[in-house]
């Protein structure tokens, strides 16, 4: 809201306040009446706090209005009652709470039948949340009060959480319950509100709704709340700990938390999800909430005390507790879970671009998938012995070729074979520091070993690094004092040799010149070599810290090292499961050669799975190259001999089909890792970035308008949508641009003027060649844009942009060196 500071009294409004009989509507069509309320004028206060008037706003922001009002002004009223109401007008709020008429009037709202109107009930919200936040003036004990009050009277209700639960259609309205248990201060009053909201079965309400297959419309705002109500539990049992109040509300998690994370209500919540017949909502919603219950906690803070090291202690070890709550509950449902990926809910034929599903993989079985990988994630036996029991791998490799455009699939199997095939060098080459998200995303954190334990703590520190340019940089000065010493002394011997062979012609006074220019040659080699010493014993100490430093890396290392399992001790069960009983490799070789029979057909192209399987097939050779007894047990199971020089084609790490592949990946996206951060250019030499003379140069002002750049009204680091016609109409003949607005543009034709690309030894500017009107087919003759894009020069940056690049990337770079 603006408020304009020059403002003066209304006198419309004087008038209606000496008016008799007169309406608040009368008020509310006076466009200052906010701005008077604001300045809390006794008369105006008096007139806003009477009975029949707050009655009204209640009224105002809980009743329909007459559809014979234009839209525009329906609503003009309920919203103007609603900014008064909420305003902070004195005393208010209080009369509000303490008139039983006028609290009923505003809690009957809730006894509408649903649906809702969305605006309305965006109104009732704002209004009924303020009666239980407090005002930043407000005093404590009567806040205290007011609160006691508006608690009292909701338990006497008796029905608050069933209505609640019938407008669960409606967002906001369940949203009241999210904000009571946020703002309400004062530990006794907050530990009121939810162990009232425990006893009265608040969760259980809401697993309920799930199961009912009458309430579809409701089921994703029941789990999301579910998930939020998680997530605020972690998060104040997290904050209590980090602030050591005196007195903490809960020990540990609330009883909200307590309750959804009981074995009884994760047993009732897989019994809505497994029930036979269930709706597909029903289904989604449920898994949804059981991957919050395990997504682990990641703390990105490094420990820098006993207190937060013991925090962490103690929230690992709740997290383990839940862990193996869920596990003890889910493990033995697994075979059904396999059963509904196997036969889910029917679902209407859908027409794509690709072909015609007669039945959709659907969300239910993608779920499904994404609560595989969770439970594989936390390495526990239990889990890997209830999978091997089930045909979950076989039925995954079935759909992974059934739906081969489905990347979503694709992602999970990925994964999950990932888990199953899990070395540290596969580990090296994924994203670092993630974890598990609500939707069941997964990224590859990293881990040290197989028992790496489920809720691993990311420290982000790049103390390594700095330790290791620290003790380079101490033996590069430590190299080079020994060097200046042993020069030093070289240059010693020769000057000895040169007086010992002196001729004794030279005269009385050369030979007294010569001795007072020894004595203060030899006067200046004593500083300097004491000067040298001093210098050597620091490099000295430097090197004996550095080498300390090195030992403790070690020591830490060697310790990391004992904890990790072997990667050569042998397949684990879950590996032989998957090669011996699933045929894993056979089935991957199948795909791989379905692939190229759909690939070399007329009109062929490469299946949406090709990118997965690839890295499916690197993480398998990654874990043949750390443990002989993989290759061994895959080569053992392979049907025959010619599957099995299948096999030794596609894995030859020399000129197989999956280093051409991998080859060819690399090669459309320019030689870069999307793993890793890096040089996104490979024609710049690696020392390029590094080098902080040539960079400095590249970087400086001279070399920036070389390129035809101008600090002065460049574009360069402003909003591109800021002031285009200004720059169209006002900079015509100013920049060299003509008025065309891209002068400083860094991808336009005159970016880098052909001044600069000839002072860097480019002749020819490749801009001139371009036709910007020419035709882009295949039949016409202008080039490169005019290339036929299929699956083997695809963004292949080489056969595109090699000659532009190459010469413009070294002509930089040499002209950098030689100016520098």
């Amino acid at each position: 809201m603006f408020w304009d500071k020059s403002y003066t009294p209304s006198q419309n409004i004087e008038a209606l306040l000496e008016k008799e009989n007169v309406s608040v509507e009368e008020f509310l069509d006076d466009d200052d009446i906010l701005l008077e309320c604001r300045s809390q004028k006794k008369s105006i206060v008096n007139y806003f706090t009477r009975p029949d008037v707050i009655k009204r706003l209640v009224e105002l922001i809980t009743t329909e209005p007459s559809d014979d009002l234009p839209l525009a002004q329906r609503y003009r009223h309920a919203h103007m009652a609603c900014e008064i109401l909420t305003f902070g007008l004195p005393s208010l709020d209080e009369k509000l709470l303490s008139d039983e008429d006028l609290l009923k009037t505003l809690y009957s709202y809730l006894e509408n039948e649903p649906p809702l109107n969305p605006l309305l009930s965006s109104f009732f919200s704002k209004t009924f949340s303020m009666l239980f936040t407090r005002k930043a003036e407000q005093d404590w004990f009567l806040y205290q009060q007011m609160c006691l009050q508006l608690l009292e009277y909701i338990k006497s209700q008796n029905n608050f959480l069933d209505l609640i639960s019938k407008h669960f259609s409606t967002p906001v309205i369940p949203d009241l319950i999210m904000q009571m248990m946020r703002e309400v201060e004062g530990g006794q009053m907050k530990r009121n509100l939810y162990e009232w909201l425990t006893e009265d079965k608040l969760v259980e309400r809401l697993v309920e709704i799930i199961g009912n297959p009458q309430e579809t419309d409701k089921h994703a705002n029941v789990a999301e709340f579910l998930c939020d109500l998680i997530q605020q539990g972690r998060s104040m049992r997290h904050m209590e700990q980090e602030n050591d109040s005196f007195e903490p509300t809960f020990d540990g998690s609330n009883p909200i938390l307590k309750c959804i994370e009981s074995e009884q209500n994760i047993e009732a919540l897989l019994n809505v999800i497994l029930e036979p017949n269930a709706q597909e909502s029903a289904v989604v919603s449920g898994i949804s909430v059981v991957l919050m219950l395990l997504k682990p906690v990641v703390f990105t803070d490094e420990p820098n005390s006993d207190r937060m090291k013991y925090i962490q202690n103690r929230e690992k070890e709740i997290r383990e507790q839940i862990l193996s709550t869920v596990i003890r509950v889910i493990a033995p449902r697994l075979k059904d879970f396999n059963e509904l990926l196997r036969n889910p809910p029917k679902k209407p034929e859908i027409v794509t671009t690709a072909a015609k599903l007669t039945q959709p993989f659907g969300m239910t079985r993608l779920q499904i998938c994404r609560i595989f990988t969770v439970l594989l994630q936390t390495k526990n036996e239990e889990i890997s012995k209830a999978v091997c029991e089930t045909d979950f791998f076989e039925t995954l490799l079935t759909l992974f070729k059934q739906y081969c455009w489905n990347n979503f699939l694709h992602s999970e199997v990925e994964k999950c074979l990932q888990l199953v095939f899990y070395t540290q060098l596969s580990n090296n080459n994924s994203t670092q520091g993630s974890t598990i998200v609500n939707d069941g995303s997964f990224n590859k954190a990293e881990n040290n070993s197989e028992n790496t334990s489920f809720f691993d703590f990311v420290f982000k520190s790049d103390n390594s690094k700095n330790d290791k340019i620290e003790a380079n940089e101490e033996s590069e000065n430590l190299e080079k004092v020994e060097k200046n010493t042993v020069e030093k002394e070289d240059v010693e011997m020769k000057a000895e040799e040169q007086i010992g062979d002196g001729k004794n012609e030279t005269s009385t006074e050369a030979t007294n010149e010569k001795s007072e220019a020894t004595a203060n040659s030899n006067a200046m080699e004593t500083d300097d070599g004491a000067v040298a010493n001093e210098k050597s014993a620091e490099d000295k100490e430097k090197a004996i810290d550095a080498k300390a430093d090195d030992e403790e890396k070690e020591d830490e290392e060697s310790e990391l090292n004992k904890t990790k399992v072997h990667t050569d001790s042998g397949p684990s069960a879950l590996q032989i499961h998957v090669v011996e009983k699933c045929q894993l490799v056979s089935k991957l070789i199948d795909c791989w050669k379905y692939n190229a029979e759909m690939e070399s057909a007329e009109k062929g192209r490469r299946l949406g799975y090709m990118g997965h399987l690839i890295k499916i097939f690197k993480h398998i050779t990654d874990s043949i190259s750390e443990s002989e007894h993989i290759g061994a047990l895959i080569e053992s199971n392979l049907s025959d001999e010619f599957e099995l020089k299948l096999w030794q084609s596609i894995i030859n790490p020399t000129d197989g089909d999956l280093t051409k592949a991998l080859a060819t990946q690399n090669k459309m996206l320019a030689n870069c890792n999307a793993h890793e951060a890096g040089d996104y250019s490979q024609h710049l030499p690696k020392d390029f970035m590094g080098d902080n003379s040539t960079w400095d140069y590249i970087m400086s002002s001279n070399m920036i308008n070389n390129l035809g750049f101008s600090d002065s009204g460049s574009n360069f680091g402003r909003n591109i949508e800021d002031d285009d016609d200004d720059d169209d109409e006002n900079n015509a003949g100013n920049d060299g641009s003509g008025g065309s607005g891209v002068g400083s543009s860094l991808f336009g034709k005159s970016a880098v003027s052909t001044s600069a690309l000839q002072a860097f030894g480019v002749t020819n500017n490749p801009w001139d060649h371009m036709d910007p009107f020419c035709d882009m087919t295949a039949n016409s003759n202008s080039t490169p844009w005019t290339a036929d894009f299929n699956s083997d020069n695809f963004a292949d940056f080489d056969s595109h942009f090699s000659s532009f690049t190459n010469d413009l990337g070294e002509s930089l770079v040499n002209a950098a060196s030689t100016t520098a």
